[in-house]
């Protein structure tokens, strides 16, 4: 069983290539309770991570594009929006900071002032209580950069969210770039045999003409994450050849990604009709909240392939009936079953 806020679930291969020169920044999401004593560790690595129940559906995107990935270019219109809910009775004071950190997302060397034009620390003043939902939450929304805050360098970046206490809520990725050089990519059938049916290859040159690198192997690192997750990723490819100033990765094999398959899907932007996938819908008394049960699933291990346009395992914050979804839709316990053999 997951609680999930309203939304359509739904995939296509998305590969992002990250080059970095060697001063940037990586993605999952657990909820734990913990002290702010763990992460003063330098050693420690940033990833997104949520630090109190109470938070829901932290979500970070280029403004007005939900589904894209959080990363904006440096000196630009472009913006940061983070989005998360807050399942407590009253209303929360938030504040934000701002953590600049390396290729590895460990805190890097730099000081706040060094990558920060502004305040340091930040309350979130823009939140909004849900209205008409059984399951009763407060929204809040943050745009980067704004009036108090500009960013002075690219790279990897983490929004870490305090409450009134200076406890870790939680922790969000996000990048900032600069164009320093241009990327030709090629996604292609396997080259080897074995791979053939099985994978994606991915072949790409970096042209750094108008950008001076003094040792391509040591000082670029190359990670290619398939549809941005980050337990599915290559790490640290180094040309195979160098021409002037292309740098070619054209490997037969370590460039390989498995295909696989398209992500299963349901649409639950009404709870008051059903959807193809939605066996019954009914509310959980001891919960008080709605209470979504699937119909049963079975494997496709052996079904033949089938395109299905899909957004990559992502889902869309929507509700039918709401005028802001972000503040309308209601939360809903999902029950999921897979038919398969004992194990």
């Amino acid at each position: 069983m997951i609680l999930i806020k309203q939304n359509i679930f739904t995939k296509t291969l998305l590969l992002l290539l990250i080059i970095t020169c060697i001063n940037n920044h990586l993605l999952s999401n657990n909820i734990s309770e913990q002290n702010n004593d763990y992460i003063i560790n330098k050693k420690y690595t940033y990833i997104d991570k949520i630090f109190k129940k109470n938070i829901k559906t932290v979500l970070c995107f280029q403004k007005d594009q939900n589904l894209s990935i959080p990363l904006i270019n440096l000196k630009t219109d472009e913006k940061i929006s983070l989005i998360f809910d807050d399942h407590s009775d009253n209303v929360n004071t938030y504040f934000y900071r701002i953590i600049h950190c390396n290729s590895n997302w460990l805190k890097s060397d730099l000081t706040e002032s060094e990558y920060i034009d502004g305040f340091f620390k930040n309350e979130i003043y823009d939140y909004e209580l849900s209205f008409n939902t059984i399951k009763k939450y407060i929204n809040y929304n943050l745009e980067l950069p704004n009036e108090n805050i500009d960013f002075l360098k690219s790279g990897n970046y983490i929004i870490e969210v305090i409450n009134h206490l200076d406890s870790i809520v939680f922790h969000k990725r996000f990048m900032i770039l600069e164009n320093k050089v241009s990327i030709s990519a090629n996604v292609k059938q396997g080259t080897l045999n074995k791979n053939k049916k099985i994978k994606h290859e991915i072949d790409f040159n970096i042209n750094h003409e108008k950008f001076y690198i003094s040792d391509p192997y040591t000082d670029i690192k190359v990670v290619i994450k398939q549809n941005n997750n980050e337990e599915n990723k290559i790490n640290d490819l180094t040309p195979i050849f160098v021409k002037n100033n292309v740098l070619i990765y054209d490997y037969d094999d370590e460039n390989n990604f498995f295909a696989i398959n398209e992500f299963r899907y349901f649409d639950i932007k009404s709870l008051r009709y059903f959807s193809e996938r939605i066996k019954n819908i009914e509310h959980d008394s001891i919960d008080d909240i709605n209470k979504v049960i699937l119909f049963k699933d079975k494997s496709r291990s052996f079904d033949l392939y089938s395109i299905y346009p899909d957004i990559n395992g992502k889902f869309i914050i929507e509700s039918q009936e709401a005028r802001n979804s972000m503040t309308e839709a209601d939360y809903a316990k999902i029950n999921f079953k897979l038919i398969s053999e004992k194990i």
